[in-house]
């Protein structure tokens, strides 16, 4: 059986995506995300989704306590009202245990997951936030009963967020139910990682130097945020001394300046090992690689300590030929459309401002 999907490269396409999504939905809403805010975009889904839960579409959301600051105590109210369950996750304020506040402040969900019907999946990059309207993002879309293998994850972190044991039932039917879909093993597998699942926690950090260390003629990253360990860049040499090219998108300035002086140090070091970096024009919030044209992956998860360590994060991983294609002509889009980091940008550049990113570095393992 062929697997059903499409793959979105902005954010408003996504979006648009989404919410048609949502509001066809008959039975049921399941979305976990990072960052969903009140504002004039996420107005549109909170419309949609109390539409849909007046009809008895059971509606869920999981958000993380920090990302969606923006989702203000009045909003969650609606919702509430409207029958729509609405958990935060590490929920920030007044009334923290002193025994857990640390894992609170410091562990965050950083997923964007929306399962609509047990049928219709969307995973990759996309939050709700008006911010990002005009980003390019990568978000995938899948449709088929094994996408309630997603459901998985969501439950975990539904009962994490202080959800009830007792409404669980609908959810574990979906999930066995999508656990039986074998031909989904062959071209799509699904990757939910938690700070809170031991071995798999470092999933990411494993598969990125996996991908590397396996290659044979080119592997190929996009993330909006790169500060790399030595131990990835020591990868990097190591594929490109094979013969391997080694690709890596990345913005130019990102939308927080502190991680884009950060990442200069780390586009010099990287340069330095034999990689091409190529800096894209505007915001570019993907997260994504592809390996030798039979491996890709697109996910939440950032070339970043946090994201590898720290972070409930996910991601598919493909090995369907037509879908592994569609995703390399997006990324070879955007390197027409990028400019080269080179040797010459690598030996350039005002002492000062090498001065700081080279500061900047030593703080990667915190962000």
């Amino acid at each position: 059986m062929s697997v059903s999907y499409q793959f979105y490269s902005t954010t408003q396409s996504a979006w648009e995506a989404m919410l048609k999504a949502v509001s066809a939905a008959k039975r049921s809403v399941y979305w976990e995300v990072y960052a969903f805010h009140d504002d004039a975009v996420g107005r549109c889904f909170i419309e949609a989704l109390k539409e849909r839960a007046s009809t008895g579409v059971d509606v869920r959301l999981v958000v993380d306590g920090l990302g969606s600051y923006g989702l203000s105590n009045a909003a969650e109210a609606e919702l509430k009202i409207a029958g729509i369950e609405l958990l935060r996750y590490h929920r920030l304020g007044p009334g923290w245990n002193p025994r857990t506040w640390l894992r609170r402040v410091w562990f965050r969900n950083h997923r964007k997951v929306l399962v609509v019907d047990h049928a219709t999946a969307f995973i990759g990059g996309v939050n709700i936030w008006e911010p990002a309207r005009d980003w390019d993002d990568l978000h995938l879309q899948i449709n088929g009963s094994g996408v309630a293998v997603l459901l998985e994850g969501f439950i975990k972190n539904y009962l994490r967020s202080g959800g009830s044991k007792h409404r669980l039932k609908s959810l574990r039917q979906a999930l066995r139910s999508g656990r039986t879909a074998n031909y989904w093993q062959r071209a799509v597998r699904f990757i939910m990682t938690s700070p809170f699942s031991g071995r798999n926690a470092l999933a990411w950090r494993r598969l990125y130097r996996r991908s590397l260390a396996q290659a044979r003629t080119r592997v190929q990253f996009v993330s909006p945020y790169y500060t790399p360990d030595l131990q990835f860049i020591a990868q990097i040499r190591a594929a490109c001394r094979r013969g391997v090219e080694v690709h890596i998108l990345l913005p130019l300035q990102s939308d927080h300046s502190f991680m884009s002086r950060m990442a200069e140090h780390f586009w010099r070091r990287t340069v330095a090992v034999g990689a091409k970096l190529f800096l894209l024009p505007g915001m570019n919030h993907s997260k994504a690689l592809t390996v030798d044209g039979h491996t890709a992956l697109v996910g939440s998860m950032n070339i970043t300590a946090r994201s590898f360590l720290h972070n409930e994060e996910s991601a598919v991983v493909l090995s369907d030929p037509a879908m592994i294609k569609d995703l390399n002509a997006i990324l070879e889009n955007w390197k027409q459309r990028a400019v080269p980091f080179t040797e010459a940008h690598r030996r350039s550049g005002q002492w000062f401002r090498r001065l700081i990113s080279w500061a900047l570095s030593h703080l990667r393992g915190w962000v």
